[in-house]
């Protein structure tokens, strides 16, 4: 009867404390839901209004740089030239050519005009006319024909005419509402050839407005203080919109003719534009009672179920309590006392019995600390927290801003590197590091982490003093000071390359990786330019490249004379530049860590060796299965085809942006972002990168002059496939081919010179 009432009175203690609980939690809980729901929904609303019009920007942007593109291909194309008209009227005919493509093709754009500096005559694609003729059969409602027309004689920049009502004689429909864009025609405005001039459909604006998310809106787009176009719903006018805008932009709230409006703005990328919705204050509020009704709705059903998991946790809570009172003071006979005393003696037993077995965890700690460093050097942590939380595990400190990897040379064996790392190092503020021994080195490795790089150069020197009075050979070798604990692997491997010119420097002092690299200025930028090679040849995923270029770099390695120091730095830069240009395929090629193990990379030896291992690497890089989310499904890759596309067209030599998004039904702004998402790189570096490797072909195998070579890879301009092919190889065509060959000398050079 006793312990039953004991029972009782647990249970009751349990139920009484779940009650109180959840009494306060739900009384912070309706305070906190009442606030965060309007907050979140006041938040969602202006979160929907500010993708909206980012969508908006985004789409108006990529109209607007569409259109100076063309201007700048009008300017800049060489069947383009002003005359006159009167003289020469068959070039109106060819330029009218010229100019269907971009009005036939064009979704956005009703008309192009062309209008050459110091000129009397308009060109379209269907005709041509004076400019006093085009001002008087296109009258707009808010300009006189004479300020068009000095507007379409001197176009310094980007000139825009909002909407507003045209009537023109030109068009199909006579009287429509229009936008009107004047550029000058050309890269430069001071050497531009003349103005273009783009009318925008109305309905181009009104597609992008027509997705407004609330019934009620009201949308602008402003440029440099002016309504350039607007969708309007509600009782406020521009001339209202700029008056409250004054005061600055949104989210904004603002009272009009008795009623509550609030204001969301975006401001753009480009050329001053402002995107601005205005919609109903009344909206957000009954938004936000929808959602709080909702939510104290849920409320109610969860207090309710609280209240009976409180009762059947209070009784399943109050029987394990004696339970484990018994079991922990099983030894005692009489456990009718306080419950919680009894548990706490019952436990202070079981962290006696618990000491043994954590003294062996610790004597297990350098064994811990060692598997650490090693899964450090082979770059087996994908991130910087990953490495952190493993090793704060086993109580080394990484959070440092600089660390260093040393090397020095083990004795007979007796000595320890946890021994060396210990007592000179105890009072060194802000300095931490961890050892372990290479048995195949024959050397102990140091990861030394420390505030200041000048205090790990004086470590360096610590060890190696240390290790001559431990009987070690005294050899050591400091990589250089790092910052980025992920490039360990590549810390090591300048340890190494440092440690392996022991043989000539000797053990006199620490031999430190930045010392002895300087001898290699002239031979490692010509190697790091092949290893560029090879990681675009990676990048092309072309094997057949790929091979001549791992071919380019052991012809050179063969005939360059270099130290095995300079061969170990080259076969290192190889290899780290190439698993850093392409991280995710060596992170889906899993294989590929086998060959980039720092330790298998220490044992190359021969030209030989490296070959088969970047050979190796090569092919698990290639055979690597990178997925790609496609667009629609099961449908085929968009960005795949476009790959192909350009792989099939590059040496055509009229390809472009504009050409490729028109035959794959895509905007170039949506064409440049997946397909550098996809490759890495935008769509015209790609092409550049495909017609300089067949230059490359043409000009190792052939005996064409520089400019026929740039013709077959898809240059008009000699000068233009020159600057491209050095900006890629780092050399001209001329000194590309005399590295390879010495025909066709005499007229390359003067193809070069002109």
């Amino acid at each position: 009867m006793r312990s039953r009432h004991r029972g009782s009175r647990v249970f009751l203690r349990y139920c009484l404390s779940y009650a109180l609980v959840l009494l306060l939690v739900f009384g912070l809980l309706t305070v906190y839901l009442y606030d965060q729901t309007s907050r979140q929904v006041r938040r969602q609303i202006s979160d929907s209004q500010t993708n909206r019009l980012t969508r908006i920007a985004d789409a108006h942007e990529s109209l607007v740089l569409s259109m100076l593109n063309t201007a700048e291909e009008l300017g800049l194309s060489p069947y383009i030239e002003p005359f006159d008209f009167t003289r020469e009227p068959w070039k109106a005919y060819d330029l009218q050519k010229h100019l269907i493509p971009y009005t036939a093709a064009s979704s956005f754009c009703d008309q192009v005009y062309v209008h050459f500096r110091d000129d009397r005559y308009m060109y379209s694609s269907a005709s041509s006319m004076t400019v006093d003729m085009f001002c008087s059969m296109v009258s707009y409602e808010k300009l006189t024909p004479d300020m068009l027309m000095s507007r379409i004689m001197d176009t310094q920049r980007m000139d825009v005419l909002p909407w507003q009502w045209v009537e023109s004689g030109l068009t199909e429909g006579g009287r429509a509402e229009m936008v009107t864009f004047l550029m000058p025609l050309g890269a430069n405005p001071r050497t531009s050839k003349g103005t273009i001039l783009f009318q925008l459909r109305g309905n181009v604006y009104e597609q992008m407005f027509a997705d407004a998310i609330a019934p009620v809106m009201n949308t602008y787009i402003l440029l440099n203080g002016q309504v350039l176009a607007q969708s309007e719903s509600l009782d406020v006018t521009s001339a209202d919109l700029l008056e409250q805008m004054r005061d600055g932009t949104g989210p904004k709230d603002f009272r009009l003719n008795g009623k509550n409006y609030v204001m969301f703005s975006l401001d753009g990328r480009n050329w001053g534009m402002q995107y601005v919705t205005v919609m109903r204050s009344q909206d957000v509020v009954s938004s936000v009672r929808a959602n709080l009704l909702r939510a104290f709705s849920m409320l109610g059903i969860l207090a309710g179920l609280g209240m009976i998991v409180a009762l059947v946790l209070a009784r399943r809570h109050a029987r394990p309590i004696e339970s484990l009172n018994h079991l922990l003071n099983a030894e005692t006979t009489d456990v009718r006392g306080d419950e919680l005393h009894n548990i706490t003696t019952g436990i202070e037993k079981l962290r006696g019995q618990n000491k043994e077995l954590t003294m062996r965890l610790e004597s297990a700690l350098p064994m811990r600390r060692r598997e650490l460093v090693l899964r450090i050097l082979k770059g087996r942590f994908e991130t910087r927290e990953e490495l952190t939380e493993a090793a704060r595990a086993v109580g080394v400190d990484t959070e440092f801003p600089y660390y260093a990897i040393v090397l020095s040379g083990s004795g007979d064996g007796t000595e320890r590197p946890e021994d060396l790392m210990g007592e000179p190092f105890q009072h060194w503020e802000k300095f931490a590091g961890v050892g372990v021994e290479l048995v195949a080195l024959k050397a102990h490795l140091y990861l030394c982490f420390s505030g200041t790089e000048e205090q790990l150069r004086k470590a360096a020197d610590a060890i190696r003093n240390q290790s001559l009075e431990n009987g070690g050979t005294g050899v050591t070798a400091m990589s250089t000071v790092q910052t980025d604990i992920m490039r360990a692997p590549a810390a090591y491997l300048e340890a190494a390359a440092a440690y392996d010119n022991r043989f000539v420097m000797g053990s006199r002092q620490v031999l430190r990786y930045e010392d002895i690299s300087s001898s290699m200025t002239s031979i490692l930028p010509a190697a790091r330019t092949l290893t560029q090679n090879i990681s675009q040849a990676l990048t092309l995923r072309d094997r057949e490249v790929l091979d001549r270029r791992i071919r380019d770099l052991m012809d050179f390695l063969r005939n360059t004379d270099m130290s095995p120091f300079a061969f170990r730095m080259i076969y290192n830069d190889v290899i780290d530049v190439l698993t850093r240009d392409h991280a995710e395929e060596v992170t889906q090629a899993r294989s590929a860590w086998e060959i980039y193990d720092i330790f298998t990379l220490s044992s190359c030896q021969s030209l030989d060796d490296l070959d088969e291992m970047l050979r190796q690497l090569c092919t698990h890089m290639l055979d690597a299965d990178i997925p790609v989310q496609a667009e629609h499904g099961d449908e085929a890759d968009p960005m795949k085809q476009v790959v192909e596309y350009i792989q099939a067209h590059y040496q055509d030599p009229e390809i472009s942006m504009t050409a490729i998004a028109e035959s794959f039904d895509l905007s170039t702004a949506r064409l440049s972002g997946n397909f550098r998402e996809r490759m890495g790189m935008p769509p015209l570096e790609y092409l550049t990168l495909l017609r300089c490797e067949h230059a490359k072909a043409l000009l190792e195998q052939g005996n064409e002059t520089i400019r026929d070579v740039g013709l077959q890879c898809g240059y008009y301009d000699s000068g233009t496939f020159i600057r491209r092919f050095k900006q890629q190889t780092g050399m001209t065509p001329l000194q590309y081919r005399r590295s390879h060959r010495s025909d066709q000398e005499g007229k390359d050079e003067h193809c070069e010179t002109e």
